[in-house]
């Protein structure tokens, strides 16, 4: 039945991302053709997301340890398609814009839960096996997804309004959830005979969190990862915020858009073939170094007045590396975490991920004249030192363990 479950996973992780894409797409697109009361929505449509990421993220990842994690995400997916499907059916566009907003919180809430629950279960319902080619499978196709389906969200906007483009985002939910229906997963029946009062139930949830976090703490291997991720997400930000300026530093109004194009192509590549490597925490490290040596290739051509493509190579490298090196980091957690915690500590790295981008740009923002082709040398030199560093740190520990081993 495992075999199943794989196209299921799937194509249930598609048809939510096909959602997702095209619900922000044509929200943000229609709130800002308001002019300026638009872009004071959008800022709140936006910044509700990150808000509700950080709230329900922890309590997501307790809920995913302590319940049936195949309910939460039907759950999740039922109340989101009846979100969208109710939205898409009101008149009136004042109200449909309040609306928009009120639902783009209540999806924010739902997509804290079906996230967390969607990485836990995925080791529940394959063999073990096959957990690194699923996310192999899976990043590969979504890549692909993010190509296209701007075009094809596009299409649906312009020729039939943001009310379909709700309706479709409604139906792909409804898929999600009759793909999710299906799935058989090996999971032990909780203990149901323990009645908790509202009061109980809140501080036992609290005591999962507490609990999650001790567990991360007392396991070195995975919080020196969470601890070497929260840093690189802080980099990350920097070349985020950089790459759309591309265009003005190297004084040339294709280079964005090339460097976007190349950097697709490495993604792609780096999600097909990234199952093809072993999953071990050298590999993890190695493809993290090399993926900075990738950002560091982008500043080459004005530094040095070499031709521009070895800027669009060194980004395809980067995304390349980078997009096999988070299919192998999610894998990992997957097959090595015990399972009773896996929610935890994807919640965990999702919240890290969310408070560290903010605050590098946070910071690349009040540094003067850090928009320049340099700032790529120094988050491309970061990264991969900090590879490095950890990788060292491990093969001293390989040698003292031997040493040891030999004394005995």
């Amino acid at each position: 039945m495992k075999k199943y479950n794989y196209i299921k996973l799937i194509i249930s992780r598609l048809l939510d991302q096909v959602g997702n894409v095209t619900y922000d797409y044509a929200n943000s697109v229609w709130i800002a053709s308001m002019g300026t009361i638009g872009h004071k929505y959008l800022g709140i449509y936006q910044f509700s997301e990150t808000i509700i990421s950080i709230i329900f993220n922890p309590i997501a990842g307790a809920l995913a340890d302590r319940t049936n994690r195949k309910k939460i995400l039907l759950v999740t997916d039922f109340i989101s398609a009846l979100i969208c499907i109710l939205v898409s059916l009101i008149g009136n566009n004042q109200v449909l814009l309040y609306c928009i907003i009120i639902a783009n919180i209540l999806l924010a809430i739902t997509y804290s839960f079906s996230s967390t629950a969607f990485k836990s279960i995925v080791p529940q319902a394959l063999k073990s096996d096959k957990v690194l080619s699923f996310n192999s499978s899976v990043e590969t196709l979504l890549q692909i997804l993010s190509v296209l389906s701007p075009i094809f969200t596009y299409f649906i906007y312009y020729t039939f309004g943001i009310r379909v483009a709700l309706l479709v985002n409604g139906f792909s939910f409804a898929g999600s959830f009759l793909a999710i229906l299906t799935i058989m997963e090996d999971v032990e029946i909780k203990d149901k005979s323990e009645k908790l009062t509202v009061k109980k139930s809140i501080s036992k949830l609290f005591n999962d969190i507490k609990d999650g976090l001790k567990y991360i703490i007392s396991n070195r291997e995975l919080f020196e990862l969470l601890i070497l991720s929260a840093a690189v997400n802080f980099f990350l930000s920097f070349y985020n915020f950089l790459l759309p300026f591309s265009n003005v530093l190297f004084k040339n109004q294709e280079v964005y858009s090339k460097l976007l194009f190349y950097g697709a192509i490495g993604a792609i590549l780096g999600a097909f073939l990234s199952k093809f490597t072993s999953n071990t925490r050298k590999t993890l490290l190695l493809l993290l170094c090399f993926s900075g040596i990738g950002i560091m290739c982008i500043a080459v051509p004005i530094i040095f007045s070499t031709p521009m493509l070895i800027a669009y190579i060194g980004n395809l490298i980067f995304m390349f590396f980078l997009t096999a090196y988070n299919i192998h980091f999610v894998s990992r957690i997957q097959e090595n975490v015990a399972d009773e915690y896996l929610g935890r500590v994807f919640s965990t790295v999702f919240t890290i991920a969310i408070l560290f981008m903010p605050l590098g740009t946070a910071t690349i923002t009040l540094i003067p004249s850090a928009v320049n082709c340099y700032t790529f040398l120094v988050v491309g030199s970061a990264i991969t030192i900090m590879s490095l560093i950890m990788l060292s740190l491990k093969n001293k520990d390989n040698t003292l363990k031997q040493v040891n081993s030999n004394k005995s």
